[in-house]
């Protein structure tokens, strides 16, 4: 049965029956149905994108899915296609009115999705039709990045537009965690986007106090190079 028809049907059983106490139970017991096969039929369009399936996809939406109705963790098929690469299934999905920056339960939109992925080739076609990074806590984001050592990630993340200089809680910058990590090449990767060398956290501290407390001597290297670099432009 079509969502559509279900909807109908239920308009047509109630008509008259509002006021009596059958008609109130069988309006509960038949909207609380419609519901369910709504809630289902957003599992079915998130799985037909998990898969790849353009054509069950298709199948759904004309039995009446909606195919920007998130599940029960905020994510729409638009985030499901763009996290597994379906260009084809983003494409549709776009045509037919998909909101490119919806955000799901744990903050991610389908571009970050994308970028995460690597889906260079999606993330082209999400940009192409305004969708934005949406972080709600891009420090903190960042900074989780950083401490894992994802460096693929990180660049796809500055080349997209992430500040390098957003800070967590604690107003440590990426710069600060690869510093305190010994992360010399993610620090260097850092630098080249515009990372501030001079940048305080809540205690006080650089990025540099932070190498040389732990001790990498090319860590240390890159930041007062850097420092050096920026000197004249402070003075």
């Amino acid at each position: 049965m079509y969502l559509k028809d279900s909807r109908q049907i239920l308009s047509n059983l109630l008509k008259g029956k509002r006021t009596e106490s059958k008609g109130k139970q069988l309006e509960s017991d038949i909207t609380y149905l419609i519901a369910k096969q709504e809630a289902d039929l957003v599992l079915g369009v998130n799985n037909a994108a998990y898969h790849g399936d353009l054509f069950r996809l298709k199948g759904l939406i004309g039995a009446g899915a909606d195919p920007s109705k998130p599940d029960y963790d905020g994510r729409t098929s638009l985030h499901v296609a763009a996290s597994r690469g379906y260009e084809d299934i983003v494409r549709f999905l776009i045509k037919r009115g998909a909101n490119v920056n919806s955000i799901d339960k744990s903050g991610k939109s389908p571009l970050l999705q994308a970028v995460k992925s690597g889906h260079e080739r999606i993330i082209s076609l999400l940009v192409a039709h305004g969708a934005a990074l949406n972080l709600e806590d891009a420090g903190g984001y960042l900074c989780r990045v950083v401490a894992q050592g994802k460096i693929d990630l990180l660049r796809r993340l500055l080349r997209f537009g992430i500040d390098p200089n957003c800070r967590n809680y604690d107003r440590r910058t990426p710069l600060h965690v690869a510093a305190s990590e010994g992360l010399h090449l993610v620090a260097g990767m850092l630098v080249e986007f515009g990372a501030d060398i001079a940048a305080t956290d809540r205690w006080g501290n650089t990025p540099l106090d932070e190498a040389r407390r732990c001790g990498c001597k090319p860590l240390v290297r890159i930041l007062e190079q850097a420092r050096a670099a920026a000197a004249p432009a402070d003075q």
